[in-house]
């Protein structure tokens, strides 16, 4: 690990941004997931049915991203 000239140790950070180019007349739709009842919500148990659901939400939902509680598509959903 390299020495950061003031004294600090460097190191990599990795964030979960994305970056969107898009035009103006795109919109970004945002989802939030809700469970009920809440005592049901596990982080991990979501993230599982969401991977293995992937092909399925693609398809209804088109490109999306899926983040804790919130998904974001380019598609409404009525």
């Amino acid at each position: 690990m390299k020495k950061h000239p003031a004294g600090g140790k460097m190191m990599n950070v990795v964030s979960n941004q994305y970056r969107l180019k898009l035009g103006p007349e795109v919109r970004v739709y945002q989802y939030v997931l809700e469970i009920e009842p809440m005592e049901l919500w596990d982080t991990h148990r979501v993230a599982g049915i969401m991977r293995s659901k992937n092909r399925e939400l693609e398809l209804s939902l088109g490109p999306y991203v899926f983040s804790g509680k919130t998904i974001y598509t380019l598609r409404e959903i009525d």
